[in-house]
């Protein structure tokens, strides 16, 4: 069975050599960035600003969030490429329900 809504939660050097792979393989990502500044910039100039910068990011096949559960809620599979330091403060917003 092919996937076809895959969530990445982070916004880091995996998380942007993930999104860039499954993007070009015409696969739906959800992607959950905290920052609003970040997303702007990649949808505006299609890199990220802060890692792998010359990776050209397919944007037409990225939906971005803000709100963690609206990714999760969106997505078939969820990807966790946050840094362990953060994962807390990544998933702090998340309930129970959010799993069922």
């Amino acid at each position: 069975m092919r996937m076809k809504n895959i969530g990445i939660i982070g916004s880091g050097s995996w998380a942007t050599a993930i999104i860039k792979i499954l993007a070009e393989h015409d696969i739906s990502i959800h992607w959950y960035i905290r920052k609003p500044a970040i997303i702007e910039h990649i949808q505006k100039y299609h890199h990220n600003p802060s890692y792998i910068s010359g990776a050209v990011l397919p944007v037409k096949n990225i939906q971005f969030y803000t709100n963690v559960n609206d990714c999760i809620a969106a997505a078939e599979i969820i990807i966790v490429a946050t840094p362990s330091a953060f994962l807390q403060q990544s998933l702090e917003a998340l309930t129970p329900a959010d799993f069922a």
